[in-house]
């Protein structure tokens, strides 16, 4: 898994924007959305951007 860049909260402005580094996991579609969940409950910031796609962030 290739490490890289994502931005986080750019929506609402510059100001609010957070950089990260995090790993993109491939699972079946209808896995990603529980997935994100379960890593979410566990205190890992997890988000499921596409379908079969959940980034994992990895450092700050």
């Amino acid at each position: 898994m290739a490490k890289f860049e994502d931005v986080k909260g750019a929506v609402y402005g510059r100001k609010y924007a957070k950089t990260y580094t995090c790993v993109q996991v491939k699972v079946d579609g209808d896995q990603a959305i529980s997935l994100e969940g379960k890593l979410i409950a566990m205190g890992i910031e997890a988000g499921n951007i596409a379908p079969g796609r959940v980034n994992i962030k990895v450092d700050k």
